[in-house]
């Protein structure tokens, strides 16, 4: 299974994780089996930023019940939470980890 680069973590959160997801081939990155996994704890840190960055509160704002929904989505990338999952990354089970795209050769010369 393919796992691209965790983020950043010094980094602004979301500069780190735009870095990320172009750190990606665009074959992989638009795949529509690949998404963010993350840690639980990770998960919260992003949803902060997002209600941050649009200057609103979030709804929920007792952590214990704030629920990752099955079609929620980072950057147009749907996620996915789990216990072991660590900093956010990229991840495609269709994708071997070593994979490379075939060149293709070029026209012109």
């Amino acid at each position: 299974m393919f796992r691209g680069p965790g983020i950043d973590a010094s980094a602004d959160l979301y500069h780190a994780m735009v870095d990320a997801m172009y750190g990606v081939h665009p074959f992989i990155r638009h795949d529509r089996e690949t998404c963010w996994v993350m840690s639980r704890d990770w998960y919260d840190r992003l949803r902060a930023k997002a209600y941050e960055m649009g200057d609103r509160e979030d709804p929920e704002p007792d952590p214990e019940k704030r629920v990752p929904q099955p079609g929620d989505q980072i950057l147009g990338i749907k996620m996915t939470v789990t216990e072991d999952g660590g900093p956010p990354h990229l991840e495609n089970p269709r994708y071997p980890q070593d994979w490379e795209p075939i060149p293709v050769p070029r026209l012109d010369g």
